[in-house]
């Protein structure tokens, strides 16, 4: 995340780079979230992190923060990403993709969210991430385990 920062000259804004985590609580979320982004922002002070499960707010909050209150956009692969279309400009987006999604042919994911990101000026980059259970029938991700990353602009 730092280095995304870095790239996009977020760090000479006058105020800390607001990062938001959408936190999804019934499926696919990121079981460590909390301490990764407890340890990036120790790491990296002019950031701050907010994590929300945007199933607990109103449409009106959910709009408010991504429009308002987020430079970067961090999510597991799902319609939380989506909010990106209520994104300033040149703002960023992070999909944390499961490695089940990546066809094994051409080590591509899907390209749905980039598509979005790209669509809507914002700059993208998906980080695979490997799937460690079920969790009430769905998948949960681990961050870091597929290790591959990518700049979605191929």
């Amino acid at each position: 995340m730092h280095d995304i920062a870095c790239h996009h000259s977020l760090q000479l804004l006058q105020r800390d780079v607001r990062i938001t985590f959408v936190d999804r609580q019934a499926s696919r979320h990121l079981l460590n979230a909390s301490a990764l982004f407890a340890a990036l922002q120790t790491k990296v002070p002019h950031i701050s992190v907010a994590m929300f499960d945007f199933a607990a707010l109103s449409m009106p909050e959910q709009l408010r923060i991504v429009h308002q209150d987020t430079d970067i956009l961090v999510g597991v692969h799902g319609a939380g990403l989506t909010h990106q279309l209520f994104m300033r400009p040149g703002s960023a987006v992070v999909e944390l993709q499961p490695n089940a999604l990546v066809n094994a042919e051409t080590g591509t994911g899907q390209m749905g969210y980039r598509n979005m990101a790209m669509m809507m000026g914002l700059d993208y980059f998906r980080i695979h991430v490997d799937v460690v259970g079920e969790i009430g029938g769905r998948e949960g991700g681990r961050g870091g385990g597929g290790g591959r990353g990518g700049r979605g602009r191929r």
